[in-house]
Formats: structure tokens, sequence, C-alpha cells
């Protein structure tokens, strides 16, 4: 999915990271910021699943933060900040619903049918955006929640 996230956006939101994993460690170097924003961080939330039934299917639902960081150029509108993370959470839903009929592989024999994927809040005000603040580089965050469910089986 990261890699999706980076072809699909690389050009229009001039994207030069996206990283599976936290903001931390964020260097605070004002250079070292400039190699790697604008990012997305995509952040593994939780895994919860359900007991395999007797014909052996299960459910995977797969939790994740999706954090947009990017400058905080001067003169910069609540509407601007909006729209990049949409942009984001567009690229997430239409891949999903893309590759729906599709079985992903997780590396592991079971296989898998994606069931939903879902964009469940957006945040223009993250509480990253206050771990941001103290880098002291004019940056800002925007995030959200996203959720996709897979119907498992052998």
């Amino acid at each position: 999915m990261r890699d999706r996230f980076k072809s699909a956006l690389e050009s229009s939101l001039s994207l030069k990271t996206c990283h599976y994993g936290d903001l931390d460690p964020f260097p605070t170097d004002e250079e070292l910021i400039s190699n790697i924003v604008p990012a997305i961080f995509i952040q593994p939330q939780r895994v919860p699943s359900d007991f395999a039934t007797l014909n052996q299917r299960y459910r995977h639902t797969y939790f994740y933060r999706v954090i947009l960081v990017d400058r905080l150029p001067e003169g910069i509108t609540q509407e601007h900040v909006r729209r990049k993370i949409e942009l984001v959470a567009d690229v997430v839903v239409e891949d999903i619903s893309l590759n729906a009929a599709t079985s992903p592989n997780y590396g592991s024999p079971a296989k898998a049918q994606t069931v939903w994927s879902i964009v469940r809040s957006l945040d223009y005000r993250p509480p990253e955006d206050s771990f941001l603040v103290s880098v002291n580089a004019m940056l800002f965050a925007s995030a959200f929640d996203w959720e996709v469910k897979l119907l498992m089986f052998k």
C-alpha cells in the first residue's frame, strides 16, 4: 500500500516520503526535514480477527492512521489543508475499490477477499500537529483513520 500511495500522489502532492510507521523519530534539523516533506506516514493501529468458522473463513480488520505532513506556507488556509488530506483519502478508497475483486497477498497460505475499505474520520487538526509544533519548522499535519476488512479463507 505504501508504494501505491507514493506512485499515486508523488506528482500531485510533490510527495517525497511515504513511510510505514510512526512519526517518531522525526528529524528536527531543518535541512533533513526539507528532504522528507511532504510526507505520508501509515501507522498500523490494531488487527482484531474472528475465529475461523466451520468453512475455515475468518475476518481480519486492519486499522490504520494515515498522516500527511507538509510545509505550512505563509497565508495557508484550512481549505488548502482539507483538499490535500481528502486527495490522500480518495486514493485509498479508490485503490481498494478497484482491487476488491483480487485476492491480496499477505505472505501467508491463506487467501483473502477485501470486504470493505472505509475512511472512518478525517482530522484537519490532529494530535500529531502538536508534535510538529515542537520541531519549529513551519509544518502541519492532517490525518484520517482507515479501516480495511478482509475475509480470509484457506
